[in-house]
């Protein structure tokens, strides 16, 4: 349990470290200009929400949002996806776990 616990740790962590346009990388691209407005826009939405932001990474590559941290709940994990879905949004990738 554990092991597949730290995959998927492991996993998330490598997924929004390599994907996306950082706010403090120099985009070059409208699609990368494109994919930090969208993170910037998702990591507001829940921040503003009861969600614990700063647990939860949000990553965007070619408007497709990445979502990778812990939850409290299934409910919870759900609602964070939702708050995922803004304009430009392709699909959303829930990598959220149970704590």
């Amino acid at each position: 349990m554990l092991s597949i616990r730290l995959a998927k740790i492991t996993f998330g962590i490598l997924i929004v470290g390599i994907v996306g346009c950082s706010e403090l990388e120099a985009c070059q691209t409208s699609q990368c200009e494109a994919d930090a407005k969208i993170t910037a826009q998702v990591r507001d939405r829940i921040e503003k929400s009861s969600a614990a932001l700063g647990l939860i990474n949000v990553g965007t590559e070619d408007g497709i949002v990445y979502l990778h941290g812990p939850v409290d709940t299934s409910v919870e994990s759900s609602v964070i996806e939702s708050l995922a879905h803004v304009p430009g949004v392709k699909e959303v990738v829930n990598d959220l776990y149970l704590r």
